[in-house]
């Protein structure tokens, strides 16, 4: 579920933050906390980096303005609240038999535990 474009910039290779329209916010910004979660545990106990590449640095969202791919299929069969509820709504009113193929499941908890977030 990737959501990142590259372009060339004045210092090299930039990598942006793309919005998939039919993702949630609240999907969006559990998986900012993970990509955090996950650098965390890549410093050694000795304050060092671990073995294997730096991650990308990457531009963050611009909430105002996000950058939006178009080009990446809906993913079907997701938790009801991975899914943006306006788009929801419009692909339910538009095309009713694409909305019932994505196999919407139940909503889940997308909070993250307080040890994992200290």
């Amino acid at each position: 579920m990737s959501g990142d474009e590259s372009e060339e910039g004045a210092h090299g290779k930039r990598f942006l933050i793309t919005s998939l329209p039919w993702r949630s916010e609240e999907l969006a910004g559990f998986l900012e906390d993970m990509d955090v979660a996950h650098l965390a545990t890549r410093w050694t106990p000795a304050g060092s980096w671990s073995k294997g590449n730096m991650p990308h640095v990457r531009e963050g969202r611009d909430r105002q303005r996000p950058r939006i791919d178009d080009r990446c299929q809906v993913v079907e069969g997701l938790p009801r609240n991975f899914y943006d509820d306006d788009w929801l709504d419009a692909l339910e009113s538009n095309d009713p038999e694409q909305f019932a193929g994505l196999k919407i499941q139940e909503r889940v908890d997308l909070t993250l535990p307080s040890d994992i977030t200290r």
